[in-house]
């Protein structure tokens, strides 16, 4: 006679005082450890939100596999993963979990491929043809312990750099395992950028958790045909106070360079950034944070983490559960250095970024993006250049020197006179405690206001080389690349030269000092530089073609920042196709053969302002709409600059 069912349900909306939790046996599984939890002394419910029930069943037959494909970052262990791996767990699946991603790291022998700057070499043709031949071995080993236990469900998280390995394996899972069932989540999946489709059974595209839960019910008891793609909808919101604590317990920290985990404070972002798709993608809320706080301590507790890196859009989407979760790391005693992207934030004053600090926060990235005021309302930011400055003021006061700031250029409406103040922002900014910066380029993310509004932005609605352009052709791939390629060399001399503050940015792009030479003297730096609105920067006029008229001024807003920055100086650099490419990428130069740039660009300007300029540039590309778009243009030129010291002075002593 069949034994009957036993059920246990988890009361996932209670959390244990976990403080006591000390040796833990790390194979316990987190839901046994709850099941007789208090709850909080405090609860205090968002509306409009949906939980996510688990219910444990100790008569499971399906077995389930979670798996991380190389390449993904190797500071931290995935969060997505380690949450996934709770949620099975608590429902009774036997479970377990594969970072493949950094064991491969580690024993491929091949360190360098798994650099930030590095990610487009993980896509094909270039993976399969350079990378997967030196990772295969390790991958094979890998698999056939996953193989040995046997699953009946593999489930995979997918970014675009993993997505050529993974689709790898999971063809190679269906020729070792019979039957398997395959299932893809993460980014990639949701962005419906998976190569191959039809090697999985089911594609989860957005938030995942009660998918993911809805799979494995119906996989061990079927009610319904699920579809190959199932797509969680953008207006229902996952509960994520709701869910047990990530699951960790597969993983060994260790192995991390972080020597951590990664966490979650909150889902969605409070701001509207029409180039973002957060808000898109879910709606905001944010865990309260004694479940951040309890979360976190299991694994202190368990491992001996030392950091914890928050996922989050931003970690300061809900100030009062931020104060209250350092507040609570103080009072726990939980040592450990934390940080993740902020927004910049005029509410945000010393004493509050002071008690961070104390609480162990190392540092923030913050996507900062423009040094335009103007720009930035075209953003819908609703952030202050001031405030910007602000924040890290505050920040080096408190000697907190490991802040990152993103930014890129070429939004649609930017013109040379905003790059101009982007440039202006990032010198300003050079000794306020900053780590290290990153620009960019700007992209139409997909089914963002900026993608699905193109007309509103006066962006074309088609293409061209492989980018977009405005329907005036005054910003296309070639303004945006040459707008990169300079702010990059812009940044590249605060790490040449230090700061006052510590300044740890690495080489982003090993190649670039060889693209470029500039002589001058680090005693005639200014330390702040005014903010020059009514600059004209389109110096050479001529009308060429509408292509030809604004990209043969790009160099302009480098070469004017340089001089009220750094004094007199010489400076000389080259675009090449082949060198560029071989540098950036697809990802930044513009793709395929017919579509070409190449310049060269010589500058001098003597102490007393007087310059003399040589330019030789030339582009090859198809016609767009009918119009030329091909030149090639000499400039020999010379004029006087001022460099207004004495609005410096007062720029000093009104700030």
């Amino acid at each position: 006679m069949d034994q009957p069912r036993r059920i246990i349900p988890i009361q996932t909306t209670q959390t244990p005082d976990v403080r006591p939790v000390i040796d833990v046996d790390p194979h316990v599984k987190l839901s046994e450890m709850f099941l007789v939890a208090p709850a909080p002394p405090e609860v205090r419910k968002q509306k409009n939100l949906t939980e996510v029930h688990t219910t444990y069943d100790i008569t499971r037959k399906n077995r389930v596999a979670l798996i991380v494909a190389p390449e993904w970052t190797p500071t931290s262990p995935p969060y997505g993963i380690a949450r996934m791996t709770a949620l099975s767990r608590a429902s009774g699946f036997a479970t377990r979990t594969w970072d493949i991603n950094i064991m491969t790291m580690h024993e491929a022998n091949c360190r360098e491929y798994w650099s930030a700057y590095e990610d487009w070499k993980w896509q094909n043709p270039h993976y399969s043809e350079h990378v997967h031949p030196r990772i295969e071995p390790v991958l094979l080993k890998y698999m056939a312990q996953v193989c040995e236990w046997a699953p009946t469900v593999i489930g995979f998280g997918t970014w675009y750099t993993n997505d050529s390995c993974t689709v790898w394996m999971a063809r190679e899972f269906r020729k070792r395992i019979p039957g398997v069932i395959i299932i893809f989540g993460g980014a990639n999946a949701t962005q419906m950028k998976i190569t191959d489709t039809s090697v999985a059974d089911h594609i989860v595209s957005g938030e995942g958790e009660l998918l993911f839960v809805k799979i494995l019910e119906n996989l061990e008891n079927p009610t319904e045909q699920l579809p190959h793609i199932l797509t969680q909808s953008k207006d229902q919101r996952v509960d994520l106070d709701s869910m047990p604590p990530a699951d960790y317990s597969d993983l060994n920290v260790k192995l991390y360079d972080n020597q951590g985990i990664t966490s979650e404070f909150s889902r969605g972002c409070i701001a509207n950034c029409v180039y973002c798709n957060e808000t898109i993608f879910w709606k905001f809320r944010a865990r309260q944070n004694h479940r951040v706080l309890d979360e976190i301590e299991i694994v202190y507790r368990q491992q001996g983490i030392r950091s914890v890196q928050f996922i989050d859009s931003l970690l300061n989407g809900n100030l009062k559960e931020l104060r209250a979760f350092a507040e609570g790391l103080i009072e726990r005693k939980i040592r450990v250095g934390w940080g993740g992207y902020c927004r910049v934030d005029g509410k945000m004053d010393r004493d509050f970024w002071a008690l961070l600090k104390k609480s162990g926060a190392t540092g923030f990235a913050f996507g900062v993006e423009s040094g335009s005021q103007k720009v930035l309302d075209l953003m819908k930011k609703n952030c202050r250049v001031e405030w910007i400055e602000q924040n890290f003021h505050d920040l080096a006061e408190i000697d907190m020197c490991n802040q990152f700031a993103t930014w890129f250029t070429g939004f649609p409406g930017e013109e040379l006179t905003d790059v101009a103040q982007t440039m202006t922002l990032m010198w300003r900014l050079r000794n306020s405690g900053m780590g290290a910066q990153s620009s960019g380029t700007c992209g139409l993310g997909h089914n963002t206001p900026l993608d699905l509004e193109r007309e509103r932005f006066g962006v074309a609605t088609k293409d061209w080389s492989w980018g977009w352009a405005t329907q005036d052709m005054r910003n296309t791939v070639f303004h945006r690349f040459m707008r990169f390629k300079f702010t990059n060399i812009l940044l590249e001399q605060f790490r040449l030269h230090g700061t006052v503050r510590r300044y740890t940015q690495h080489h982003q792009y090993p190649d670039l000092k060889n693209q470029y030479r500039i002589e001058y003297d680090p005693n005639n730096w200014a330390d702040k530089i005014p903010w020059e609105k009514d600059f004209d920067y389109e110096i050479i006029k001529e009308d060429i073609n509408p292509v030809a008229n604004t990209l043969i001024n790009e160099p302009w807003p480098l070469l004017r920042v340089f001089w009220l920055a750094m004094g007199p100086y010489k400076f000389h650099v080259e675009f090449e196709p082949e060198q560029d490419l071989r540098e950036f990428g697809y990802s930044r130069y513009p793709r395929g053969g017919e579509h070409r740039f190449w310049g060269t660009y010589n500058f001098e300007i003597d102490a007393g302002g007087c310059w003399t300029a040589n330019f030789d540039a030339r582009l090859e590309a198809d016609a767009y709409n009918d119009q030329p778009t091909n030149f090639h243009h000499v400039y020999n030129g010379s004029g006087t600059w001022d460099r207004p010291l004495e609005q410096i002075a007062l720029a000093e002593i009104a700030g």
